[in-house]
Formats: structure tokens, C-alpha cells, sequence
């Protein structure tokens, strides 16, 4: 979509917000759904500089970040799904019922060493 000459420029930090959501979801294809907090965001030292991003930078980004495709497994677009926050991603995938067999083998276990020692 081109932009005709008498349009006023459109604002670049939108689209590098996009941007940098589409790749915290994993659908740039170079990482998994999950927020990278350490990584400095895409536009933060042209937004700090009180500087619109540049157009040609972001073209550049988005034609790098996309090239691979979405990763397998890759959230579905935000208004479709939340994202699931730390909570979500750290709960355990276990049955509830595993930690007592443990308990229950370690059980037996003990029991037959003790019987067999006497």
C-alpha cells in the first residue's frame, strides 16, 4: 500500500509495537511464545531519543524476523487467545496423583529393604 505524497507520515512505533509482539508470540519462526524481557525492544533507543522509529529500519527488521515463518506452535493472534503469563508457563504438567506414587514406591521400597534386613 503506498502512501500518496500529500498524506501525512504515519508514526512508526505502532508498527514496531507489532512487531515486536508478533515475535514475543513465536510467529516470526526464531523463537518460542514468551516474553524476552532481557531483549532490548525493537525502537527503545529511537523512542528514548524522543525519535520516531525509521520506516527503512523497520521495513529491514520485519523483512529479517519474518523470513523463517511462525514457529510450530505459535499463538494465535492476540485478540484470539491471551497470553499465558509466568504463572501459566511455570505450572506443572504432571498428574496430581504423581507426587503420592512416588511417595507410595519409596514407601515399598523402604519396607522391603527393612524386611529383608532383619
Amino acid at each position: 500500500m503506498a502512501q500518496s505524497d500529500n498524506e501525512p507520515a504515519r508514526p512508526a512505533g505502532g508498527e514496531a509495537a507489532r512487531l515486536r509482539d508478533r515475535i514475543d508470540r513465536g510467529e516470526t519462526g526464531d523463537k518460542v511464545d514468551f516474553s524476552d524481557p532481557s531483549a532490548a525492544p525493537l525502537g527503545t533507543d529511537d523512542e528514548a531519543g524522543t525519535n520516531s522509529v525509521d520506516p527503512a529500519q523497520l521495513r529491514h527488521a520485519k523483512a529479517a524476523e519474518t523470513a523463517h515463518g511462525p514457529t510450530k506452535g505459535a499463538a494465535k493472534h492476540v485478540a484470539e487467545t491471551d497470553k499465558a503469563g509466568p504463572a501459566d508457563l511455570q505450572r506443572s504438567r504432571h498428574p496430581a496423583w504423581m507426587p503420592w506414587a512416588a511417595v507410595a514406591v519409596i514407601v515399598v521400597a523402604v519396607a522391603l529393604y527393612l524386611m529383608g534386613g532383619s
